[in-house]
């Protein structure tokens, strides 16, 4: 009788798990409907890039709700361009030394729905050198800092020790030279009024060629800045090294992983700096560097990349800190050399800030 009773109670509940499964008479279960999408779009709408140069350009995919899928596909529009000018699958375009056209359209599609797409207008632009000053800056003082062509330049070293001398030409060029010193800084770029995020001012680069950059000991070729007013380091100063001397910038600090950046790949590192000169006198702060795994002396550094990677790392400060500066630096300590910078176009949202 029991053995009845539990067989009963087995079917009975299988039953119940069938009729559940199936649901009632007349029902049917529709399939999740997702919201179309609506738009795409390229930012920065319009940008120049130099021949032989590469910028990145940003999509994003809107829909009716709030969560669209953002992934895009790439292509440049114009079926006349050289070969050599691509848009990778990030969105970083380089524009061919031999491009022999004068604008090029970018288009992001949108992997969802094909129909949808957003364009941006590239404005294919060639470098002319324009020459150095016959005069190079005064040494008189530790630091001289003054506007040129719409840079902000300066140049600093420590204590007034050794010889050095920093001459400037159009735009944001410069060259100079050092020997006998403790620190020296040269620095042509962008100051602002620390009320600004870096997403808040826009996507910073910088197009850069250093024909010759020559050091014996310690030196660096890079973009350089502070950053204040952030949290949890309310003071940063930041370095993304594309070259160096006997010694790397980053030793150690702390290895914070590796990000691919305008083609190469770049160790992030972070250091605490201990009762040091800073732009706010002498404090303890952070430092935030990216140094490229291979040396170069030319290209694009995509600035705000930089700062998108080392928050995404945990240097969260990157993005609610007020940026101070972005300049392309050559940089000494306790050692001689030279450099020459034929080029140095710092851009905001694609657009060169001396236009």
């Amino acid at each position: 009788m029991k053995n009845k009773i539990y067989l009963f109670g087995i079917i009975s509940l299988a039953v119940i798990i069938s009729l559940l499964t199936i649901g009632c008479p007349g029902e049917e279960t529709k399939p999740e409907e997702i919201p179309p999408i609506t738009s795409v779009t390229v930012s920065p709408p319009t940008g120049s890039v130099t021949k032989g140069a590469n910028r990145y350009f940003y999509a994003k995919v809107e829909r009716t709700d709030d969560d669209p899928d953002q992934s895009v596909t790439w292509s440049i529009d114009e079926a006349g361009k050289d070969p050599g000018t691509t848009i990778a699958a990030d969105g970083l375009i380089t524009v061919a030394a031999a491009e022999p056209l004068v604008s090029l359209t970018v288009r992001a599609t949108s992997t969802v729905d094909t129909t949808k797409s957003g364009t941006a207008t590239v404005k294919v632009t060639e470098y002319v050198f324009g020459g150095f000053n016959d005069k190079p800056l005064s040494t008189t003082s530790e630091q001289v800092t003054r506007p040129n062509n719409g840079y902000d330049v300066e140049q600093w070293y420590q204590n007034k020790k050794g010889t050095i001398s920093m001459t400037l030409g159009k735009g944001g060029i410069f060259k100079c030279s050092w020997s006998g010193i403790d620190n020296v800084l040269f620095r042509s770029g962008k100051k602002f009024n620390e009320k600004e995020t870096h997403s808040e001012i826009g996507d910073i680069s910088v197009e850069y060629n250093a024909t010759s950059f020559s050091v014996t000991g310690t030196g660096y070729l890079s973009v350089y800045g502070w950053i204040t007013k952030g949290s949890p380091d309310a003071l940063i100063e930041y370095y993304i090294v594309d070259s160096y001397g006997n010694y790397n910038p980053g030793s150690g600090g702390t290895n914070r992983g590796t990000v691919t950046i305008d083609g190469g790949t770049y160790t992030i590192y972070e250091k605490s700096r201990i009762n040091q000169p800073s732009i706010q006198g002498t404090k303890t702060f952070k430092q935030y560097l990216s140094v490229r795994t291979t040396k170069r002396t030319s290209g694009t550094i995509s600035v705000s990349q930089h700062f998108r990677a080392w928050a995404d790392k945990g240097l969260v400060s990157t993005s609610n800190g007020k940026l101070y500066e972005a300049a392309l630096k050559v940089e000494g300590y306790q050692s001689s050399g030279s450099a020459e910078i034929r080029k140095n176009i710092l851009s905001i949202n694609g657009v060169p800030i001396d236009k």
